[in-house]
């Protein structure tokens, strides 16, 4: 492309002389030819519109990218990778498949007490739970019975108050199968002596290998001879499971 080269600043009834007259005429008609020479580029470029070889023009690149949305041989568009990836990694089944060990590997829930319950006397009683606090196996959650989503080590935690009572002499709570109140993985139990009032915190924890599929539940016992309370107190009753590896 031809230079422009820069020419003196006139002034209003300045005398031009020779040289700088011709500069200035040479200026004007290399920009002439600089507007023709980008004039034709602008044609060649709406003509083509970016062309590039083999794979054509850029529409083109553009419109193939959008029908294929970024075909990746067997494995099928990047659209259907995300959509496998987001199947795999809710999958319950840990495996060569999974995309991401720790999240398939992963299994946590906790339930907290919002108000009181109360526990019959002498009953082995299980402990209803409002819907978990959050869920991210995610596990079969039922009220009373939580049911395990993977073959491994769990983390069992839990923490019950009773209201205040000076009759009877034991209070306790455990975890155990759903299906057997007498299985106790963890426990916590306290007795006092008769005539005593308390408000006795129970809570326990242990890590036990357990398999997907097992059902657990939290139970409570009291024997004062009638209906005794557990306290929520804004958290005091709770309960969690936690997957922590095979």
């Amino acid at each position: 492309m031809p230079a422009v080269w820069p020419t003196p600043d006139f002034t209003d009834g300045q005398l031009v002389d020779e040289d700088d007259l011709n500069q200035l005429n040479e200026n004007i008609d290399d920009n002439h030819t600089n507007i023709v020479l980008n004039d034709s580029r602008i044609d060649t470029l709406e003509a083509n519109q970016g062309t590039r070889g083999a794979n054509g023009t850029v529409y083109g690149e553009i419109g193939t990218l959008k029908t294929n949305q970024g075909t990746r041989g067997a494995l099928g568009t990047v659209y259907g990778e995300l959509g496998t990836l987001i199947t795999r990694t809710t999958s319950t089944s840990i495996g060569n498949q999974a995309l991401y060990e720790g999240r398939t590997a992963s299994g946590a829930v906790r339930c907290v007490l919002t108000a009181d319950q109360a526990v019959a006397s002498g009953a082995l009683q299980k402990v209803s739970w409002p819907a978990p606090v959050y869920n991210t196996g995610p596990m079969t959650v039922t009220g009373t019975d939580f049911t395990l989503n993977k073959t491994g080590r769990w983390a069992l935690c839990f923490s019950l108050r009773f209201g205040p009572s000076n009759t009877g002499t034991e209070r306790a709570g455990w975890i155990g199968l759903a299906s057997d109140a007498n299985t106790r993985y963890v426990s916590w139990g306290i007795e006092k002596p008769v005539g005593t009032s308390v408000w006795p915190y129970l809570g326990a924890g242990t890590v036990v290998s357990l398999s997907a599929g097992t059902v657990l539940s939290v139970y409570a016992y009291q024997d004062t001879g009638a209906n005794l309370d557990l306290k929520q107190f804004g958290g005091n009753c709770n309960f969690s499971l936690t997957f922590l590896g095979a």
